[in-house]
């Protein structure tokens, strides 16, 4: 029942920013519905001259509301604004994706942002149930946290931690842009370490530059143990991990010109996802046409090759 209400309100804030985006575009839809009448009355009087009948103009006349009810539906999917981008990076074979869409939904590699000590203690609000790392435990691991918890461990081996003295959460400590790869239902996720938490669950050392540092982990470790499958990342850093100075355009842009300036050194995928969650349509800074010309520019103009 939880997820169907989700799924429902993700849907419409989904169906809201698309109405919403579409209406300011009110000249546009005017110069469509203009466009679509001239055609359909230059049809009608192709028709009376070759055939000699005005079953056109009748049937306009006869359905007019319907004819305009018509007209302005058609302008509108015409000028609907988008909830997917995708550009491939010029002089290569490599496409950045920039869609509206729950990264959870997406197959072969995802990117799951967690806490220094990968824990995944969802009393208390430990682990919210709202976050990617909440909503990827309840669909998997909903009962079975202590299996998620070994293949975690097990793709840690053999990483340098340090031992925290407390109680009610793990204890090992790894330093900000340790990866442990998992595998599960065919997909492979990378849970990466973004932020430290204290015992409560709360985040600690909350930098931007936490950002940068787990992308550049993220980009090596893929060259290393990845398998150039597509790659779907969420906004790491904009939700519970509390990173401080942070707007959900900011991270995108950093999402992008990290990729992009790995690039030059490596292949890691073919298509990487940058995944918008519905629910972040409702942020001030997120103007999702802005970010996809932006988005636009830098593959269409930026250097890879040098």
């Amino acid at each position: 029942m939880v997820m169907k209400k989700k799924y429902m309100r993700t849907w419409i804030f989904k169906s809201f920013f698309i109405i919403k985006n579409t209406v300011v575009k009110w000249r546009e839809m005017i110069q469509s519905i203009l466009s679509i009448l001239g055609s359909v009355l230059v049809l009608a009087e192709a028709v009376m001259w070759m055939l000699d009948t005005e079953i056109i103009y009748e049937k306009m006349h006869k359905y007019a509301i319907l004819c305009i009810c018509g007209c302005v539906i058609i302008a509108f999917f015409i000028n609907k604004v988008k909830l997917k981008y995708e550009y491939m990076i010029n002089g290569t074979d490599v496409k950045i994706t920039l869609q509206v869409t729950d990264v959870l939904k997406n197959t072969g590699t995802i990117v799951i942002p967690t806490n220094t000590t990968f824990d995944t203690l969802m009393e208390d609000e430990f682990i919210s149930v709202n976050s990617v790392q909440g909503q990827f435990q309840e669909r998997f691991f909903q009962n079975n946290l202590k299996t998620l918890d070994t293949l975690i461990e097990k793709g840690l081996c053999g990483i340098d931690f340090e031992i925290l003295d407390r109680k009610g959460s793990k204890q090992k400590r790894y330093p900000v842009g340790t990866i442990s790869k998992v595998t599960c239902r065919g997909c492979h996720y990378y849970f990466v370490a973004i932020a430290d938490v204290n015992e409560y669950g709360k985040p600690e050392n909350t930098d931007f530059e936490n950002i940068r540092t787990v992308l550049s982990s993220l980009w090596n470790q893929m060259e290393i143990r990845g398998n150039l499958e597509d790659v779907a990342i969420p906004l790491i850093g904009t939700g519970r991990a509390g990173i401080r100075n942070v707007t959900r355009e900011k991270v995108v842009k950093e999402i992008i010109n990290s990729f992009m300036e790995s690039s030059k050194q490596r292949k890691v995928t073919e298509n990487l996802i940058i995944c918008v969650h519905p629910f972040d349509l409702r942020e001030k800074d997120m103007d999702i046409y802005e970010l996809s010309e932006y988005l636009k520019y830098k593959c269409k103009y930026g250097e890879i090759f040098k």
